[in-house]
């Protein structure tokens, strides 16, 4: 856990380097303005709005004046250990397939109390005690329960009932298993639903249907994998689970509008933003 009074220090945000995330990161500016790219898509902070990004995303960023608030970097190992199988506020990005930030808006009351709470946290995380972590974790612990009672900026949190709890499931699986599995009817299998009742609940909660969410899932992923730089087509189409080269590239250019080349070729790095190339 850091303080963002300290970001001009080298390395707090490795700013003007765009970073794949393998933790969860909590960001809280209360003055200042920065700007954050997030796979691929750009958003500029307000102040007393909390962003939220998990692992797998890739993020950059870039401080625009100076800054007052709190930045929060977890493992993932840390942050379950703490939230245990309750995924608090994440579940707005699940619903969101995964691809953007977590953008929550608390009242002032909240925002108080949650100022306290990490200050607290702090506070400990400064000290080398025994206790350190297992008072971390409960800090923690308060602290994502009081964010969790914060209305969403950037999408809408259905009430939890048995079909929002089949469709949480569901994107949970498409984010695990979308390499090898493509089609609904084998989510639907895996969960004991017909192909036709997945997709409408699915559609009913999200707003978007069962295949649409695999689709996007694959493309987001080949997104990443060209930003990174590792892969050609071919070996791309094959990780993706792609029979040849042809089919990958007319799937890509169907759900991005532009095709695989100019894709890649379009990708400039200015600063800290990730933009992709104009279509």
């Amino acid at each position: 856990m850091q303080a963002l009074e300290a970001m001009d220090e080298p390395g707090t945000f490795h700013e003007g380097i765009p970073r794949k995330l393998s933790g969860f990161e909590f960001i809280w500016i209360k003055k200042g303005r920065v700007s954050l790219t997030v796979d691929f898509q750009e958003y500029v902070f307000s102040e007393n709005v909390i962003y939220c990004l998990s692992p797998g995303q890739f993020r950059a960023i870039k401080t625009e004046s100076s800054l007052q608030g709190y930045y929060i970097c977890l493992s993932s190992d840390f942050y379950f250990s703490v939230t245990g199988e309750v995924d608090y506020f994440y579940s707005f990005d699940r619903v969101n397939g995964g691809k953007n930030i977590t953008v929550l808006m608390p009242e002032a009351e909240v925002l108080y109390d949650l100022d306290d709470i990490i200050q607290l946290m702090w506070k400990e995380y400064l000290r080398n005690a025994l206790t350190r972590l297992d008072i971390l974790s409960g800090f923690l612990k308060l602290f994502t329960l009081y964010i969790s009672k914060s209305p969403a900026v950037n999408s809408w949190h259905p009430k939890h009932n048995e079909r929002t709890g089949k469709v949480m499931d569901f994107l949970d699986l498409v984010k695990k298993n979308f390499l090898t599995k493509r089609m609904v009817a084998d989510y639907a299998r895996e969960m004991s639903l017909s192909p036709s009742y997945l997709n409408y609940i699915v559609k009913e909660i999200s707003g978007f249907s069962a295949s649409y969410h695999i689709q996007e899932h694959v493309i987001l992923e080949a997104k990443r994998q060209i930003f990174s730089g590792k892969r050609r087509m071919k070996e791309l189409a094959h990780y993706l689970g792609f029979d040849d080269c042809a089919h990958f590239s007319k799937y890509f250019k169907k759900k991005c509008g532009i095709n695989f080349s100019s894709f890649r070729k379009g990708f400039i790095i200015s600063g800290s933003r990730l933009q992709p190339p104009k279509q």
